[in-house]
Parts: structure tokens; sequence; C-alpha cells
């Protein structure tokens, strides 16, 4: 019986290591038709507005989000207000790219830091019925949060805070160059300086 009881509890063990066992919603969370979620920013960086269409993301669900980053997932698997979910994969990241005038910034381990413009990346929801384009951040209209460490979102706020950032900052990767997975998350939650309507999120994969 002890034998049993031990064995019982190293699987327990095992299986929470591992997280086996965790059953991630599979339902699939898109937009009506006519409206899709496209990346902008990354290597291309020229005009953020005709990149949309470029770069089209994929309707995800939670479950596969988990094949991309099982941290995201369990965030979003705790969100009950859950609107819609998108991936895009294969955004290259470069840093041999030409600077542009005022070279994007983010709060680093409390410290401000200059990034390439590649490394300035947003996502757009596009309403082709009323060719209508949401920007995500963007000031007045979209308060998003960062799903991963490494994406710096600016605060909601027109007055600069304390080290110098607003709503009219760049969201930004702050890890190095690369190809990365974005993650854009839309909450059935309106926009204001305390929630946030968005999730974004970069995830390195080579």
């Amino acid at each position: 019986m002890k034998k049993l009881l031990t064995l019982a509890m190293g699987a327990l063990l095992a299986c929470g290591m591992s997280a086996c066992g965790t059953n991630y919603d599979k339902t699939v969370k898109a937009y009506d038709d006519g409206i899709t979620a496209n990346v902008v920013g990354g290597f291309d960086t020229a005009e953020w507005v005709e990149q949309v269409g470029k770069k089209v993301m994929k309707a995800a669900s939670v479950a596969d989000v988990a094949k991309v980053d099982k941290k995201v997932a369990d965030k979003l698997a705790k969100k009950t207000n859950l609107k819609a979910l998108y991936v895009y994969e294969g955004l290259e990241v470069k840093d041999d790219v030409a600077d542009w005038g005022t070279n994007p910034k983010a709060l680093v381990n409390g410290e401000v830091k200059t990034f390439k413009p590649s490394h300035a990346v947003k996502v757009v929801r596009y309403d082709s019925s009323k060719d209508e384009r949401q920007f995500v951040s963007d000031p007045h209209t979209a308060h998003a949060e960062a799903l991963t460490d490494n994406f710096f979102v600016p605060v909601w706020q027109e007055e600069l805070d304390e080290h110098g950032f607003s709503w009219a900052d760049n969201t930004v990767i702050t890890s190095e160059a690369g190809t990365y997975s974005i993650i854009f998350a839309e909450y059935s939650t309106a926009s204001t300086k305390e929630a946030a309507q968005f999730g974004l999120g970069a995830v390195k994969t080579a």
C-alpha cells in the first residue's frame, strides 16, 4: 500500500511539473467575416498603413497558443472576457536596418533603452466593410497589455510618466533580433486607463 501511494504521489508531481493533463480551450476566437488582424512593423517598417494585408494573422484558440507558449496560454485561459485571438508566425526582427529620425524606446528593468526601428511592432484590426483600421496600441482608442515579458507597452495616458512615456509611444519587442510569433488578443472590455481591451505578446522562435 505504501509503495502504491509513493508511486501515485510521484506521478502527480511529474504531472504538475510537466503541466500534463492541462485542457486548453480549442474554440477558435475569430472576428466576423471582413475583419482581419494584421501585424505591422518588424523588418518592414516603411509605411505602417501600407503594410495592412501583408502579414495577416490566423485566428486561433487558447490550445493553439499553448503550442506557441504555454505561459501565454495560461494567462489567456484565465480570461473570462476573451473575444478574439490571433497568431502570426514568422515575423522577422532585424537590426541591420536604417534608423528613424527618432528610434523607438522602451522601459526594460527600470531603464529606458533605445531599439532599432524593426523592434517596433503593432497589430491592426482592419474592417474591410468600413475601410477602418484600429491600431493596437493607439492613443485614445486602444489600451493594450503585454502578454510576454519582452513586449513593451507604454502607459495609456496622454501626459508623460516619470520615464517620459505616454500613449504616443510605440509598442516594442525588447529581446534580441530574430524570428517571432506574435500573439494578439481582444477582450470584451472597453479601453479605459485602468482596463486593457487588447493583449500583445512576442515569442522568439528562431
